[in-house]
Parts: C-alpha cells; sequence; structure tokens
C-alpha cells in the first residue's frame, strides 16, 4: 500500500500540473498573441552602419531596386501577396527567408523593418508562471511533509500497541503541530484505563457489599427462633435494606459515568454511626467486636461512602479474625484516625504460600475502600496488628462548614 505522503504529493504534482496546463489554456483562449519585438540595439547597429558605409537607410520595392540591404523597406499596396496577418504589427518573411517586422500604413502600404535579429534573452527566457508553480509546490510539500509525518508516526503507534491489547502512547515532539491532538489522545486513554479499572473494581465490590449482608442474613436464619423472633426480623430487614442501598448507589455511579455525583458531605457523629453498623451484626456472633473511642467526635464526611467504608472493613476482619475485633476511632490533630484490626493470620500470612485466596479477598474488601479514601484526599495504610493478625489505618483530614 502507497505510503499516504506519497501519495498525497503524487496528486499534488498532478494537480499542479493540471492547474498549469489549464489557465495556459484559458489565456491561450482569451488572451492576445504577444507584439513582435526587434532588438532597439540591433537597430541603432544597422543605422549607423549604413550611414558609415553611405548606404540609404530606406527603400521602396515599386522602384526597381533590390532593398535588400536597406533597414527600411517600403511595400506599395497590393504588392504583398501573401496573406497578411490582421495585427497591428506582424512579422513576415521575404523569398530569402529573411524575416522582416512589419504593420500597416494609411495608404494600405506595408512598412517593414528589414534584416531583424531577435534578442537571445527572448528566446531563453523562463516563463515566471512556471517558477511561481514550483515554489508553490515546494511550499506545500514541505508543510504537508511534516504534517503527514506526525499523523503517520500516530497510526502506527495506534497500529503497534493496539495489536498488543495496550493502549497506544501517541508519542509526538512537542513542536509538532498535532502535539495537542497527541495529548488530548493520551488523556482520552488514560482516562478509559481508569474508567476500565474502576468498572472492574466496581463489578468485584458489587458481589463482596452484597455477599456479607447475605451471610448475616443467612446466619440469622439458622439462629432465628421462637424467642429471638422479633429481634432476627429487625437484623434482617436491615441487611436486606443494606443490600438495597448498596444496589441503588452502583445503579446511581452507573448513571453519573462512574463518579460520585450527587454524594455531598454531612456532619456525622463517628460514635453512633459506627454503632449503627455495629448492630446489624447479628448478636450470636463468635467474634468479639470491640469499638474504642476516647471522646466524642464528629467530621463533615460522604455519610453512603462512609458506611461502605466500614462495611467494608469490618466483613473483612470478621472473615478472617479468630476471636475478636478491634474498632478504634479518635481525633489526631488535624485528621480522623479510624484503625480496624482483628487478630487473624495477618498479612504476612496472606501474602505466603497457600495464601492467595484470603489475600485476593483482602484485597476484593479494600478496593472500595481505597476509592473511599481517595474520594476524602485521605491516606490508607496496612499494618500488622497488635492482636496478632491484620490492621487497616484510616487517616481523613477534618473538614469544616
Amino acid at each position: 500500500m502507497m505510503n499516504p505522503l506519497l501519495r498525497f504529493n503524487a496528486v499534488l504534482i498532478a494537480t499542479v500540473l493540471l492547474l498549469a496546463l489549464s489557465l495556459g489554456q484559458v489565456y491561450r483562449w482569451y488572451g492576445s498573441e504577444p507584439a513582435p519585438v526587434v532588438d532597439a540595439e540591433y537597430v541603432l547597429q544597422a543605422v549607423e552602419q549604413l550611414q558609415h558605409s553611405h548606404r540609404s537607410l530606406q527603400c521602396q520595392m515599386d522602384n526597381g531596386i533590390g532593398c535588400g540591404d536597406a533597414l527600411f523597406v517600403e511595400y506599395p499596396a497590393g504588392y504583398w501577396g501573401g496573406k497578411l496577418d490582421e495585427a497591428q504589427v506582424f512579422a513576415m518573411r521575404d523569398k530569402q527567408g529573411r524575416q522582416m517586422l512589419c504593420r500597416h500604413s494609411e495608404s494600405d502600404k506595408i512598412l517593414c523593418i528589414n534584416n531583424l535579429k531577435s534578442p537571445d534573452k527572448l528566446e531563453h527566457g523562463l516563463d515566471l508562471a512556471y517558477v511561481f508553480y514550483l515554489a508553490l509546490f515546494l511550499v506545500i510539500f514541505l508543510l504537508s511533509r511534516n504534517l503527514f509525518r506526525d499523523i503517520e508516526i500516530l497510526r502506527r503507534s495506534a497500529i503497534s500497541e493496539i495489536k498488543f491489547g495496550k493502549f497506544p502512547a501517541f508519542s509526538l515532539s512537542p513542536k509538532s503541530y498535532l502535539a495537542p491532538l497527541a495529548q488530548s489522545l493520551r488523556n482520552m486513554t488514560a482516562n478509559i484505563e481508569q474508567l476500565n479499572q474502576f468498572q472492574a473494581e466496581v463489578a468485584e465490590t458489587v458481589c463482596h457489599d452484597i455477599k456479607t449482608p447475605l451471610a448475616r442474613i443467612k446466619f440469622l436464619s439458622h439462629l432465628m427462633t421462637a424467642d429471638n423472633l422479633d429481634t432476627s426480623r429487625q437484623q434482617l430487614n436491615n441487611n436486606i435494606a443494606d443490600i438495597e442501598d448498596n444496589i441503588y448507589d452502583y445503579l446511581s455511579l452507573a448513571e453519573n459515568e462512574y463518579s460520585e455525583v450527587g454524594n455531598e458531605r454531612t456532619e456525622l457523629e463517628l460514635g453512633a454511626f459506627i454503632k449503627d453498623l455495629l448492630a446489624q451484626v447479628p448478636a450470636d456472633n463468635d467474634i468479639a467486636i470491640e469499638l474504642q473511642l476516647p471522646a466524642p467526635i464528629s467530621a463533615w464526611l460522604y455519610s453512603n461512602l462512609m458506611k461502605r467504608l466500614v462495611n467494608n472493613l469490618l466483613g473483612n476482619a470478621l472473615r478472617f479474625a479468630k476471636s475478636r475485633v478491634l474498632i478504634r476511632c479518635e481525633r489526631q490533630g488535624q485528621h480522623l484516625l479510624l484503625a480496624v484490626e482483628d487478630d487473624g493470620p495477618g498479612w504476612d500470612a496472606a501474602e505466603g504460600s497457600g495464601g492467595d485466596g484470603q489475600l485476593a479477598h483482602h484485597k476484593l474488601g479494600l478496593s472500595i475502600v481505597r476509592r473511599v479514601v481517595e474520594k476524602h484526599q485521605g491516606q490508607i495504610r496496612l499494618q500488622p496488628s497488635s492482636l496478632g493478625g491484620a490492621k487497616v489505618l484510616i487517616l481523613l483530614p477534618l473538614i469544616t462548614q
């Protein structure tokens, strides 16, 4: 397949040639032929020579004397038998093939300048129109060459990267005319990569966030008796409402193109907020949950996101804890500190041999936690717990309204 630049240049050459030929033809159709010219220097030299040799400058062809040496020749009316040009000044040749420059007089006589010699500069002159066409072609060629070179770079980059399932780099020189386009393409690919990653995380966390309340419902169904029917029913309703809230949150997230739109900060009293979430845990749970809250603390946070964060951290801790889960919430300078730890196998055991499944479950629960922390412009740290298991520490900046 021909290179796009070569194709463009071929079309450009054909267009310039067609334009030149078309303009030349139009000029020949509607333009007048240029009047014949004579070298003035030659005329002056001939006059000087004739005067120096005492010969006549002018000769009339009807006097019977040859006019071969005369500079100016006069032909009487009707003397010339050939077809005359209709132009005011025209060229003729005599029987000896000598060229003359002639014109009609008012009495139908023909006045000619004899023994002409055409100037050399006219014979070898260069038409300026063709110089213009050549310059035009060179300018367009130079401009199009750089443009098509950058386009070809973008094209090859796209083909080579997409072939291996990667996003193109779109690398161009900052001085390139297409540099803003390349930067826009890089921004688009970066946004697509982030969106794909977020969609994958959402798909995982949907399953994870719904699985936790479903497990509670299943556990409650086994423990439900006539004595605790009202309490179990309330806990079942709370977990069902939790599932519905998660579904609506993810649907809203998808409708807003996976951006947290419409989720406003509200003032939360963290002690009461966490206790409400702990109330949804089955009362007969074998894992002891301890909440340490040294002092009441309020903060302006995204309530729906914080609910998702605490549920994910608590669900992970309950899944891997042996007997105890500790939740600590306190003010630390200008930050809110939230730590959830357990006495389970910990991070090292999850990363060791045979622990890939545990580590995967940890990461599945923490993926949405990281998103929530980023939304609050906070920090997340994974540390070993003093209880012997895993610890997740969250630092969120305290914002006042």
